[in-house]
């Protein structure tokens, strides 16, 4: 039976590809061009076929990643027990206040370029605001020019609130 939404519509469950056992099968990759075409922020000015082509080819490469690895594990027999994962995963989880000092650290330089942007001085903006973080005002100017090359108005500063 077909999903709501595909009423009449075959699904095909020709696989595209097999990977050791693995079978990737367009049903799963398939983009729902309806759903694309109702909410045009998702294909961000892209027409919906090239939108769906661009989502369906990454969720393919997605797909394709991932039966490799599992078709690698299988060949070589191994797998990961949570001893082997555990190095890899953050202990202890951060605190409400850890995370909200990140947060804040990563979003100095880019306020203190809304305010450059917005005409106050070098000088001053790096005193008040990116001194406290370690960077030199010689590192400050350097990642203005690099944030101006990407940002040639202030537009994404006001959007940001950084200008308010």
């Amino acid at each position: 039976m077909a999903p709501d939404g595909d009423v009449g519509r075959r699904i095909d469950r020709t696989p595209l590809v097999r990977i050791g056992a693995t079978e990737i099968v367009y049903e799963e990759i398939r983009c729902d061009r309806d759903a694309l075409a109702s909410k045009p922020i998702r294909h961000r000015g892209k027409s919906v076929e090239k939108a769906c082509r661009d989502q369906e080819q990454w969720m393919f490469r997605f797909s394709v990643r991932r039966a490799v690895i599992a078709a690698a594990f299988a060949r070589e027999g191994c797998s990961l027990s949570e001893d082997d994962i555990a190095p890899f995963r953050r202990v202890p989880p951060l605190s409400e206040e850890e995370l909200r000092a990140g947060a804040e650290r990563m979003y100095v330089l880019p306020r203190a370029l809304g305010r450059v942007y917005a005409g106050e001085e070098w000088q001053k903006v790096w005193e008040e605001d990116v001194r406290s973080s370690g960077s030199t005002l010689a590192d400050f100017r350097a990642s203005a020019r690099l944030g101006r090359r990407r940002t040639p108005s202030n537009a994404i500063c006001r959007r940001m609130h950084l200008l308010d």
